[in-house]
């Protein structure tokens, strides 16, 4: 019956569902039928809208189908950035059809990005696209670097605006 409603499933994706069902257990993780659903599918965006629009799911289990079918070993590396950059909820489902232990970040809390745009512009930066590009590249190291303090940010500030102008 299954391969008759979800005709992409093969039996190497019904023992990724034992996985995830027993990672949910001993996880202490709420069990999730749209988390359970990915991992009956193959890690691809377009099978899972397909698969979505076919069981007629709503937007909200949609984009998180269509999250958890994005996913890919290098989320693994830096939980705590993946879940900054697509949120707690997703971040969970991906690492638990990975296979990977998802309780580091149940509890972890997104800190905000303190640079504001303003800071840059008052270092001589004229306001428009580079004030962007340079909140966008010290962001990332500052995601990477494990979100350091406010002290850091600067430094790393300091860095980007020393290989802009050299």
């Amino acid at each position: 019956m299954l391969r008759v409603i979800l005709p992409e499933t093969c039996a190497a994706y019904i023992d990724q569902l034992e996985k995830v069902i027993a990672a949910e257990a001993e996880q202490g993780f709420e069990r999730s039928a749209i988390r359970r659903l990915a991992a009956l599918l193959p890690s691809s965006p377009d099978v899972a809208e397909a698969s979505a629009a076919r069981l007629r799911l709503s937007k909200a289990q949609r984009a998180r189908l269509m999250r958890a079918a994005e996913r890919k070993a290098s989320d693994v590396s830096n939980p705590k950035a993946l879940a900054y950059s697509i949120g707690i909820e997703f971040a969970i489902d991906r690492l638990l059809l990975l296979g990977k232990d998802a309780r580091r970040i149940a509890d972890f809390t997104p800190p905000r990005f303190p640079l504001k745009g303003g800071q840059i512009v008052a270092r001589g930066v004229a306001a428009g696209p580079e004030v962007a590009r340079l909140m966008q590249t010290v962001e990332k190291r500052w995601v990477a670097e494990g979100f350091p303090d406010i002290a850091r940010i600067d430094a790393i500030l300091d860095d980007e605006l020393r290989q802009s102008s050299g």
